[in-house]
């Protein structure tokens, strides 16, 4: 997991702290966290309990969120518009450009000049516990039992959305982004070239390392790019990572940031002989140049200059247009995914499945006089028409159903003109980004892209579980998390380029446990433990 706790934040914590502690000692920000909840039991007149207005009469709140470079005004963003009209709740708005947003979110906080909302919230796992535990940010379980059906359906046919978004105080302080896109489970895939397979031929891709080896030497001698020079590159990737996260199943094993449970067991893959396995596979295509020789060095962006030129055999990505510099529809999807491969090392085809929840991306504070409407606000977001809504903007303004079956619906204009409808495109809202808005897309290639996920399905197994620190946590895991990270990713890099020799790998393991790996694994097993309660 990411480094969270930052002295910036830690300042602006302390003074929250600060700012809510009055001559009485009760506090001028609504009082501890259980109090916050029990707005939920406050009827109120103006609101509507089910239907439409979900207030008779109109409120106006405050919503923070950070405005991407793609978006209009969000005053003027027709979802905005329509929402109000529909509800009778009204928004004035303060989004800072996304890439300052983080900072003046810490100075709102700092200062407590709080909004009522925040949306596409961007908020850390620490934010969440310690403003939700100072009573900042309002518990929201109970408004979600009472004013959120929609939601509250879709966590209690999935257990685990409820557990990932609870914190260790037993309450929920932010609510999620649910991304059931096939893609979104897998991405980055695999690509095999398919210009270079039906050059060569190849009628059967690889099912095992080995046989992955020979076709990648295949690409390398045979001149599939068909211009004359041998300047293939069998395989590459914008970083290790995703190359690691593709290949590593193989071998058995499948991580999130080096960790897996396996029977309620969590461990560290990054240390295991699967891993050690995992690099010698790796050092033996770097070493024979399969492997792109400047994989750890390149950018992004000449990794896809170097592909548009001379192409890549295979490579992770999330569409392979991009990197092959493709255009054409039929040669998009004439693209192919890897496979789950085996291995000498293991008989069992795996593939990692990706966390699908975004947490903190929507949470209401103190301030907020309204929770129950604004709970119901956000809750047509994780409805069937919510979710095309937010996604796609308004029906007949941004997009259209293509056929009366509804089997396929199209844009009524470009990616570029969906930011000026809605604030979906840049940032992480609320939302259950349902499968189905993706693949009734009206764009043959999009839909190709997100039937190949469906492949590896039956292969998909989830490494580790979305997850909360408590702050005294989070302090240690930071502490030891930085180093670790840096260090496995140095001999990582050395172990594949042949720097390190494989006689070194005890001493690597023994490294890792100076540093105080069974002390982080600990950690993460006494959250995993109170997830899985």
């Amino acid at each position: 997991m990411k480094k969270l706790l930052l002295m910036t934040i830690a300042g602006t914590m302390i003074l929250a702290g600060c700012a809510q502690n009055t001559p009485d000692g009760t506090g001028s920000t609504g009082g501890s966290a259980d109090g916050a909840g029990s707005a939920a039991n406050q009827p109120q007149e103006n609101l509507q309990q089910t239907g439409y207005p979900i207030v008779n009469e109109p409120i106006t709140l405050k919503m923070m969120g950070p405005k991407a470079a793609i978006h209009a005004e969000w005053k003027d963003m027709n979802f905005f518009k329509y929402m109000e009209e529909k509800t009778n709740i009204h928004f004035e708005f303060d989004t800072p450009p996304a890439s300052g947003y983080a900072d003046k979110k810490n100075l709102v906080f700092a200062s407590m000049e709080l909004p009522d909302v925040f949306f596409s919230a961007g908020l850390t796992a620490l934010e969440e516990v310690n403003y939700g535990s100072q009573g900042i940010l309002v518990p929201l379980e109970d408004l979600i039992d009472q004013y959120a059906p929609n939601l509250k359906a879709i966590m209690d046919e999935r257990p685990e959305i409820r557990k990932s978004i609870t914190t260790p105080d037993g309450h929920i302080y932010a609510l999620p982004m649910i991304f059931d896109a096939p893609r979104a489970q897998v991405n980055p895939m695999l690509w095999i070239n398919g210009k270079w397979i039906d050059k060569l031929k190849v009628t059967t891709l690889p099912k095992t390392t080995d046989e992955l080896v020979d076709l990648l030497i295949r690409f390398k001698k045979e001149d599939p790019n068909d211009n004359g020079k041998a300047d293939e590159i069998p395989v590459s990737a914008t970083d290790l990572m995703t190359l690691r996260h593709n290949f590593l199943p193989a071998f058995g094993l499948v991580e999130e940031q080096g960790f897996y449970v396996e029977d309620d067991k969590v461990s560290y893959a990054l240390m295991e002989d699967g891993f050690r396995e995992y690099l010698r596979f790796m050092n033996r295509l770097y070493t024979e140049k399969l492997l792109d020789q400047e994989v750890m060095t390149h950018t992004a962006q000449e990794f896809n200059a170097k592909g548009a030129e001379v192409g890549y055999g295979m490579f992770p990505y999330a569409l392979p247009s991009i990197p092959l510099g493709q255009t054409n529809v039929e040669e998009i999807i004439n693209n192919r995914v890897l496979p789950p491969l085996t291995s000498p090392f293991n008989d069992t085809p795996l593939a990692k499945k990706n966390n699908t929840i975004t947490r903190g991306t929507f949470a209401i504070t103190n301030k907020n006089k309204h929770p129950e409407a604004t709970m119901r606000w956000v809750d047509y977001l994780y409805s069937e028409e919510g979710a095309y809504t937010i996604f796609q903007g308004v029906e007949g303004e941004n997009w259209e159903w293509v056929d009366a079956e509804k089997t396929r619906w199209v844009f009524l204009g470009s990616e570029q003109e969906r930011g000026q409808a809605t604030p979906d495109p840049g940032t992480a809202p609320p939302q259950h980004r349902r499968e189905d808005i993706i693949l009734k897309k009206n764009a043959e290639d999009e839909r190709y892209f997100d039937r190949q996920p469906q492949l590896l399905e039956p292969y998909l197994k989830s490494p580790f579980p979305t997850v909360y620190f408590t702050p005294e946590e989070q302090t240690r895991v930071s502490a030891l998390q930085t180093d670790i990270e840096t260090y496995y990713k140095q001999m990582e890099a050395q172990f594949i380029v042949g720097r390190a020799s494989f006689d070194k790998w005890e001493e690597y393991v023994s490294t890792l446990k100076r540093m105080g790996i069974e002390d982080l694994i600990a950690l993460y097993q006494a959250a995993y433990d109170r997830w899985n309660q």
